[in-house]
């Protein structure tokens, strides 16, 4: 798979290039140099990657239906931030696709995702609660609100990415190195509760986030776009899906995002009642950024939060194994 997203930059890359600056010139360029006319859609490749991943495991995993569904699903929710950076790239628009129409779509796609991973069974409404708080069922409740809560998940890793289509609050590979980091937490989950599916989501959702980097990582030849965010946040909404009554370990996966998102809120909110940011930047990683702190350490920083929580994703399905399963 990373022989995949290699080759796919070394193809698109020019080819994507010439929508932005109508000059097709068949080479990437030095890879540790930019001059603006570096493309958007890196969340559209990390799809092509994620969705070959998906279709070669399927033909083994036992789980290929819940595989099947997540790339389907992705694909739908990665085409919002597509529509987004071909108007930025393509067509030279000042804006991408509106909000609200961005929002129904992750809404009602994922409404639709829960209720087939319902009907196949495989996902449940009750959830494992840790501390001896046992096992939650949110009947009737569980599809709209957990519809609610996916699309948080993907606005989350939006905010992540960047703040709306302000590029200067993009670092290239943030996004993609916390859901490789995710993902890897998620195969850790699905190893400890002996459920193969998220085993190998896991596995292949790393891989496609990982070889992202190739042409992703800072200084970034391929940019990740709007696509980006949307991908890395479909997917770990998905995941979380799937991980059935797992779903909070699932959940814990997505913390470094939240994070991210929460501080936007925040910062939006204060700003809106005393007309005053409380940090330098719109998110947070933009604000730490701007203490002199370069790309890398910023990315370094976002890992390690999400190491953390997918080790307390890890030791959630550990209690679970060991006091209900």
């Amino acid at each position: 798979m990373a022989a995949l997203s290699y080759f796919l930059g070394i193809a698109l890359i020019p080819l994507l290039r010439r929508y932005k600056t109508g000059k097709y010139q068949p080479y990437v360029g030095d890879r540790f140099k930019t001059d603006g006319s570096e493309p958007a859609f890196g969340g559209a490749v990390m799809w092509m990657v994620f969705a070959f991943g998906s279709a070669v495991a399927a033909s083994y995993c036992s789980g290929r239906t819940g595989l099947l569904m997540s790339a389907v699903y992705t694909l739908i929710v990665t085409s919002a931030g597509a529509a987004d950076d071909c108007l930025l790239e393509v067509r030279g628009k000042n804006c991408g696709v509106k909000t609200r129409i961005k929002l129904g779509l992750c809404f009602v796609s994922s409404l639709l995702f829960l209720l087939l991973a319902k009907k196949t069974g495989l996902a449940g409404t009750a959830v494992l609660l840790p501390f001896g708080l046992g096992i939650y069922d949110l009947g009737a409740a569980y599809c709209p609100v957990m519809a609610a809560v996916m699309t948080a998940v993907i606005y989350s890793f939006r905010v992540l990415n960047r703040f709306g289509t302000d590029e200067d609050t993009c670092i290239g590979g943030l996004a993609q190195t916390v859901c490789f980091v995710s993902m890897l937490g998620l195969s850790a989950v699905g190893t400890i509760a002996k459920r193969d599916m998220l085993t190998v989501m896991g596995a292949v959702g790393a891989a496609a986030a990982a070889g992202s980097l190739l042409w992703g990582l800072s200084p970034s030849k391929l940019r990740s776009g709007s696509s980006g965010g949307f991908f890395c946040g479909a997917l770990m909404a998905s995941a979380a899906v799937l991980c059935d009554i797992y779903m909070l370990a699932g959940l814990l996966l997505c913390g470094a995002a939240f994070i991210d998102a929460v501080s936007a809120v925040v910062n939006y909110a204060v700003y809106r009642s005393r007309k005053k940011l409380i940090m330098r930047g719109a998110v947070l990683h933009k604000h730490i950024s701007m203490f002199k702190i370069n790309d890398y350490k910023v990315i370094m920083i976002y890992s390690a939060a999400a190491l953390a929580f997918a080790a307390a994703a890890a030791a959630l399905a550990v209690y679970g194994e060991k006091h209900y399963f």
